[in-house]
């Protein structure tokens, strides 16, 4: 079974870290491969961003297709180390699959993206 890993990170301005593949938003994470879900998230949070996930809590943990399923984990990171696309933190193969954006959005306009694991959680209820 294919597993996706899916952190949500707030900052301390209440926005949520997103990021833009083409013209979708999407959490950043993963596909688990030879691993545990939660060292593919901290890799891949690494990887794309530049933050370092800290502490987690598995907050959704769902099947999406029969051979496919998704945690979403409700992430804290160590302060001060987010580098956006402008400052090269996408690596090369990233922007070659297509990851063109990471930034913070505020909650409000994250609801309108309509992810699923944000509506579900209650995200904008707080």
């Amino acid at each position: 079974m294919e597993i996706l890993a899916l952190a949500i990170i707030e900052n301390q301005y209440k926005e949520i870290l997103l990021l833009r593949k083409d013209k979708e938003w999407m959490l950043p994470g993963g596909i688990v491969l030879d691993e545990e879900p939660e060292w593919t998230l901290f890799r891949k949070v690494y990887e794309k961003t530049g933050l370092e996930v800290i502490d987690f809590v598995l907050t959704l943990d769902h099947d999406i297709y029969l051979d496919k399923r998704k945690k979403t984990y409700q992430c804290k990171i160590y302060t001060g180390s987010f580098i956006g696309i402008e400052n090269t933190a996408i690596s090369p193969w990233e922007q070659y699959k297509g990851l063109k954006e990471v930034r913070w959005i505020n909650k409000k306009f994250a609801l309108t993206l309509k992810l699923s694991e944000l509506t579900i959680i209650g995200i904008g209820n707080n």
